[in-house]
């Protein structure tokens, strides 16, 4: 009987044991919990400092590229102006120059018919 109760009382100490290595498990759980929910609040912390920081440049990028647009606007407008001066230019030179050869044709064509 003494065999049994001894057996008893070891088993009665491994459970006791047990006990407080899943009272430690628990606590070590608990801890890791609480140091997710930490992480997880600067998670959420440096997201939404991120998403500002995101939405500003994407303020700063529309401004700059209405800017650049603006610029670009401007500079094709000065070229099309340029561009219509050079044409009523090239075609004064034109007309000049037929003017002058039509001129010259009919010069010709007088000189040699009145010999």
């Amino acid at each position: 009987m003494m065999d049994a109760e001894s057996r008893f009382d070891y088993f009665e100490g491994r459970v006791e044991e047990q006990s407080r290595n899943w009272e430690r498990l628990f606590a070590d759980i608990g801890r890791v919990d609480q140091r997710i929910d930490v992480l997880s609040a600067r998670i959420d912390t440096v997201s939404d400092t991120l998403s500002a920081r995101i939405d500003r440049l994407d303020h700063r990028m529309d401004a700059v590229g209405r800017n650049l647009d603006g610029k670009i606007h401007s500079v094709d407008q000065k070229l099309d102006r340029r561009f219509d001066t050079l044409q009523q230019e090239i075609s004064k030179q034109f007309r000049w120059t037929i003017g002058v050869m039509v001129t010259l044709t009919i010069g010709v064509i007088t000189a040699v018919l009145t010999r």
